[in-house]
């Protein structure tokens, strides 16, 4: 790809190269777009696209490198969901003190348009991970930038490639038997990842998405156990469970929970027991988008 962009249609990203992001930069070019990706390193990629190396921790670098392609668009899309204290991975760092970094690159390549992938359930009383994705949020609400917030709640897709919930759910599938915290009730609204490129892609030029949020779920709320369920009908498995005392997982983490293998923390527990579901759908009406139903993603197990 040369340097003569089509600059309408240049869209710089950061996160491009996650479970999500991947799947985002394959439609953008789908849809005629110019992805910049800002990449720690070098990465292989089935799309053209320019990759540029770079990070946050120095973002007049990514400027100079940036500036060539006059960019109209940012899309911020790091995010975390563990952090490694020792390797200065912190959801304060990752998901707020970047994302402004990242405004600050924008401001200076004088790109107007400004797409921030938060996360359903964002608030400023809950854990450091919704509080940190919220003051990012705050942040943007408060700037001159035609701006739009996305909410997913859990994404779904079949993905060796990366870590994400579905592989979550299978791993639980693999044990003898499969135990659920609690009563494994809690509501969550899946959405498929296509499901959230699209949006992403189609939300770039459409104007009434400016300075507003909106929250993405698919199209049925469904209990953590109903998903288990599915998945080991899809595939074929007949599985028992066993409900485990949530005062018996607090315990296990007070105990291991420091350890890296363990796979679950305070927060985290915090998180998953709240639910995660979407009420407000009105996206799919307004970008006039049809969501998949999750099952047919179970499927892709079978």
């Amino acid at each position: 790809m040369s340097n003569s962009l089509n600059n309408h249609n240049t869209i710089l990203l950061f996160g491009a190269t996650g479970f999500v992001g991947s799947s985002i930069v394959n439609q953008l070019v789908k849809d005629g777009f110019n992805p910049i990706l800002i990449t720690r390193s070098q990465q292989k990629s089935s799309t053209t696209t320019i990759q540029i190396t770079g990070s946050l921790d120095a973002p007049h670098e990514i400027v100079e490198q940036t500036k060539k392609y006059s960019p109209k668009t940012m899309i911020y899309l790091i995010g975390i969901i563990k952090e490694r204290k020792d390797m200065n991975i912190t959801f304060n760092k990752m998901h707020y003190e970047w994302f402004v970094a990242a405004c600050q690159v924008a401001q200076k390549l004088n790109i107007k348009r400004v797409i921030l992938m938060s996360a359903n359930n964002a608030n400023p009383n809950g854990t450091e991970y919704q509080k940190t994705k919220y003051s990012a949020e705050q942040y943007l609400r408060h700037s001159q930038f035609d701006w739009t917030i996305f909410r997913p709640s859990v994404i779904f897709d079949f993905d060796n490639n990366y870590f994400h919930f579905l592989r979550i759910l299978y791993g639980q599938l693999r044990l003898p038997i499969v135990p659920i915290i609690g009563d494994g009730k809690y509501l969550l609204t899946p959405v498929a990842r296509k499901d959230i490129a699209r949006i992403f892609s189609k939300a770039i030029n459409t104007k009434f998405t400016y300075k507003n949020t909106y929250e993405i779920g698919g199209p049925k709320n469904y209990t953590y156990q109903n998903l288990l369920e599915i998945l080991s009908h899809t595939i074929g498995l007949k599985k028992y469970y066993l409900h485990v005392p949530i005062f018996f997982i607090k315990i296990a983490i007070f105990l291991f929970g420091r350890f890296s293998f363990f796979p679950i923390t305070y927060p985290q527990l915090q998180m998953l027991l709240e639910g995660n579901m979407v009420k407000d759908k009105s996206i799919w009406k307004e970008l006039q988008l049809k969501p998949e139903n999750i099952e047919s993603i179970l499927m892709q197990y079978k």
